[in-house]
């Protein structure tokens, strides 16, 4: 085949219109990884002081590997 070929092919198939029942946006995608994203990073910015609100007391203090070996001895 030569490429005037190929074109008036290209162009054929590129013309056919098919209808579309739906419609994504195509920054769609983007925006949705941008938003779960940017929720992982406030998590984990914010991890101590969610941790003190759901812990009070002496375990606030406690690093993670402490907590841990603390659950894991069955110390409380």
């Amino acid at each position: 085949m030569n490429k005037f070929s190929v074109l008036i092919l290209t162009l054929s198939f590129l013309s056919i219109v098919l209808p579309a029942h739906a419609y994504l946006d195509p920054s769609s995608g983007s925006m949705l990884f941008q938003g779960l994203a940017a929720i992982g990073v406030a998590f984990a910015i914010f991890w101590r002081k969610v941790k003190r609100i759901f812990t009070r007391g002496k375990d606030a203090e406690k690093t993670d590997d402490k907590v841990i070996s603390d659950l894991i001895k069955g110390d409380k």
